[in-house]
């Protein structure tokens, strides 16, 4: 069992995750943009690389994030938040690539693949999640999953949020999840009924 468990740890070791996301401020205070200061102070402190794309029309936004330890570029394409999210994307891979080449160059004696990369996207100021990602990074590899697909506690979710948002995330949720048993193997829990007194948060993890 020991022996597992350190070649586990070994393999988990050699397998980045880098989180991304896309922001935009209206001005450099705020909630908002504390919370995704915190966030990526929280995601330094757990030792993940943390991409954003910021579409802020204030440059002193992009510098405080920069400050706390992101990698930031500014949005260069038109649209909003999915195109910030495609930037995003785009950066946190060519920073992988890059990184995994620069380790391979020195560590002759192991290898990085490319490809076993995590890419781990998050809204930017909800600055708990960094604390929530060496879970789903360890069911990632424990399961072999191509995706997953964490999400909230229902009660919380339920509890926290606005009725409407509530129903209308759920009710999309579970679409997608329909959607993705036609094409995906589910190898985690099945989603829980939002209805359901037993629910519990949990992610669901897919394999291709």
């Amino acid at each position: 069992a020991t022996t597992a468990a350190a070649a586990a740890d070994d393999e988990d070791d050699l397998i980045p995750l880098v989180i991304f996301g896309a922001t935009m401020f209206t001005a450099a205070d705020g909630v908002r943009l504390r919370d995704s200061v915190s966030s990526v102070n929280n995601a330094r402190k757990m030792g993940f690389t943390i991409v954003i794309c910021d579409n802020s029309p204030d440059p002193s936004v992009r510098s405080k994030l920069v400050e706390a330890g992101a990698i930031v570029i500014q949005q260069q394409s038109k649209g909003r938040k999915g195109a910030g999210l495609r930037e995003a994307l785009g950066a946190a891979i060519s920073h992988v690539k890059k990184s995994m080449q620069r380790q391979n160059k020195h560590q002759s004696n192991v290898h990085f693949d490319i490809h076993r990369a995590i890419l781990a996207f998050q809204e930017i100021e909800k600055m708990d999640m960094a604390f929530q990602w060496p879970k789903v990074k360890r069911d990632i590899i424990r399961t072999g999953a191509d995706i997953a697909v964490p999400w909230r506690d229902e009660e919380l979710f339920s509890s926290s949020y606005p009725s409407a948002q509530y129903h209308s995330e759920t009710f999309g949720r579970i679409l997608l999840n329909i959607q993705a048993r036609k094409t995906l193997k589910i190898v985690g829990r099945a989603t829980p009924s939002p209805w359901s007194s037993s629910s519990s948060p949990s992610s669901s993890s897919s394999s291709s």
